[in-house]
């Protein structure tokens, strides 16, 4: 079905290659979009399947992990609402990498490639506004190789707090975007050793615990 039911808070408004465009251009890209919706623990996609559409998260929240040959997961992202995976194929015939499965009744906008397309020719800056997320979400994915290279645990999570922190009220803060046992699997350390990590460096007084979600960082390393 189209993507009408989101008209009100426009899932592309979220998007950053989109979020730039004026109210009538999102709404446009809007009516070229599908939305799936999808029950907990539902497949979005699998190794091995081919992809042709950017999938956009309109509200829920979506696991994507590997497997290795022992059938272990390692957990690579957790999308939430307003995230998206898929960019790739939409400049080449993409063939998915990863596991990608919902943790809780989710809602997908997909955006097919053919589709995109022909907006990059009407809207041009898209094209530059993707070109920077490749960018940035390169720059991502090489800051985690370089946590999951640090060999101490806790080094691992205060550089995960800390880059993921935002200052705000002149107090510098993070918000867990997934849960605790994901974040152990996302860091490569078990549950247990994550949570020590955090009382290790809330007794050190470098992080305060405010809830299980908000982490206020009292000294940046």
């Amino acid at each position: 079905m189209s993507c009408e039911h989101c008209k009100g808070d426009l899932c592309v408004s979220r998007v950053p290659i989109f979020n730039h465009l004026d109210l009538e251009q999102q709404m446009q890209i809007m009516q070229l979009s599908i939305t799936k919706h999808y029950k907990r623990n539902e497949v979005v996609f699998n190794a091995d399947d081919v992809s042709d559409s950017l999938f956009i998260v309109n509200k829920g929240r979506v696991k994507v992990f590997s497997l290795d040959e022992n059938g272990k997961e390692h957990l690579i992202n957790v999308l939430n609402a307003g995230d998206y995976i898929g960019e790739n194929s939409l400049f080449m015939n993409e063939v998915q990498q990863n596991y990608a499965t919902t943790t809780e009744e989710t809602s997908i906008c997909l955006i097919r490639k053919q589709d995109v397309m022909g907006l990059l020719s009407e809207y041009p800056t898209i094209a530059i506004k993707i070109l920077e997320e490749f960018a940035r979400r390169l720059d991502s994915s090489q800051t985690q190789a370089k946590w999951l290279g640090t060999t101490n645990a806790k080094e691992r999570l205060n550089k995960y707090l800390v880059g993921s922190a935002v200052q705000g009220n002149k107090r510098l803060m993070t918000t867990l975007s997934m849960p605790r046992k994901d974040l152990a699997n996302y860091l490569g350390m078990s549950a247990e050793t994550l949570s020590r990590g955090f009382s290790a460096l809330e007794d050190e007084g470098i992080i305060r615990q405010l809830n299980n979600r908000e982490i206020e960082i009292l000294e940046v390393q």
